[in-house]
């Protein structure tokens, strides 16, 4: 028997469009692509432990809602369908790849803050603030 435990760390970058002028205001489409640091220990019966790393790519499409709470702070979730894997390399009698398969849906939710990012926004703030 074989025992194996893996580590991932994703690291990933999307792009995505409001759809607020042609369905509800909130909604989002996108996509986007990242890497995910892999880490791997196997242990067999009979041995002591090896550890093994590597990247893994991944591309996901997404479609999520962002709801505002105050000007600054809004709620969201995100779904995204994930397409991707890595190669395994299982040592036994022979050296055996496999491919591994990281493909599927993930959910997440989210809590953002949105910082004022030009002189714009924050000269209109001093305008309110100062009403």
């Amino acid at each position: 028997t074989e025992k194996i435990e893996y580590s991932l760390i994703p690291i990933n970058i999307s792009v995505a469009y409001s759809l607020s002028d042609l369905a509800f205001p909130g909604i989002y489409v996108g996509a986007g692509f990242g890497a995910n640091k892999i880490s791997i220990t196997q242990t067999q019966d009979s041995g002591a432990p090896t550890e093994s790393s590597g990247f893994g790519t991944m591309y996901h499409l997404l479609v999520g809602y962002d709801r505002p709470l105050t000007d600054q702070l809004s709620l969201g979730a995100e779904l995204q369908f994930a397409l991707g894997g890595h190669k395994h390399t299982v040592r036994g009698d022979g050296i055996i790849i496999e491919d591994i398969s990281l493909s599927g849906p993930k959910i997440l939710l989210q809590l953002n803050y949105l910082f004022p990012t030009d002189e714009k926004d924050l000269l209109e703030e001093e305008l309110f603030e100062g009403e």
